[in-house]
């Protein structure tokens, strides 16, 4: 029997999709809110996923559309560059497309507590825009 150190050491190595069984089973957790459940994890050092997916980064997996769909829900979505060899610009145009999806990010958002009135959140969202 493998101990912790030696799965530890192969996952670091590396595991691809066919080195993981998942089996549905009774689960005591009481809720299932994915705001309650924390599955983040470090990408690298100045990047952490909230979700830890990572779609692969072939032409058939990864473009624009999967990228955002990957960002939005915490992942990372890696644009591949098997375009014409030399030629980047398809893959710059892909890139693109991603950034300019953050305008979907609310970098500040306002906010209220539950003590707020009605009437200074309405003000609140009119003075806003």
């Amino acid at each position: 029997m493998a101990s912790g150190f030696d799965v530890l050491a192969e996952l670091v190595r590396g595991a691809t999709f066919d080195d993981f069984l998942l089996r549905p089973q009774f689960s005591v957790i009481e809720r299932r809110d994915p705001s309650v459940i924390d599955l983040s994890c470090r990408f690298s050092t100045h990047i952490t996923l909230k979700r830890p997916l990572v779609s692969a980064n072939m032409d058939t997996v990864t473009r624009a559309p999967m990228a955002i769909v990957q960002a939005e829900e915490g992942g990372l979505g890696i644009i591949d560059r098997g375009f014409r060899s030399g030629d980047i610009e398809p893959q710059v145009r892909e890139v693109e497309k991603v950034k300019r999806m953050q305008h979907i990010i609310i970098r500040d958002p306002y906010a209220v507590t539950p003590a707020t009135s009605l009437a200074d959140a309405t003000t609140l969202m009119s003075s806003a825009g």
